[in-house]
């Protein structure tokens, strides 16, 4: 069932906070990546169920969440989002560019996969 997410705001009830890649270098002019926090946000987090979760062609090792939030400028699939909970922290990658709900410029959805402790 779709949100009506004019009529309820109070969905978008997770902060998350959006990380930018920065390539950096070392003393030995090596480069090497470092994600830094450029925004925090009010999203809406939901778990692929079902046909949307055999849809998006996932193994079932991977976890798969879509995550809703007010449309904002500068968002593409070269960032991560880091959400921290009671549970601890989960950091997301966008499997694809985020989406531009009805190209009305008031929403944003990226399906995103979590990302293990390693990666």
């Amino acid at each position: 069932m779709a949100v009506d997410y004019a009529t309820n705001p109070a969905v978008f009830d997770k902060r998350m906070t959006l990380l930018k890649e920065f390539i950096v270098y070392d003393a030995f002019n090596n480069p090497r990546s470092v994600w830094h926090p450029f925004a925090v946000v009010m999203v809406a987090i939901e778990a692929l169920t079902g046909r949307e979760y055999w849809q998006a062609a996932q193994s079932q090792s991977e976890s798969s969440v879509r995550i809703t939030m007010r449309y904002r400028q500068g968002i593409n699939d070269r960032i991560r989002l880091r959400y921290e909970s009671e549970d601890g922290v989960s950091v997301y990658e966008p499997k694809s560019p985020p989406v531009n709900v009805r190209e009305h410029n008031q929403y944003i959805e990226i399906m995103c996969r979590e990302l293990s402790a390693n990666d």
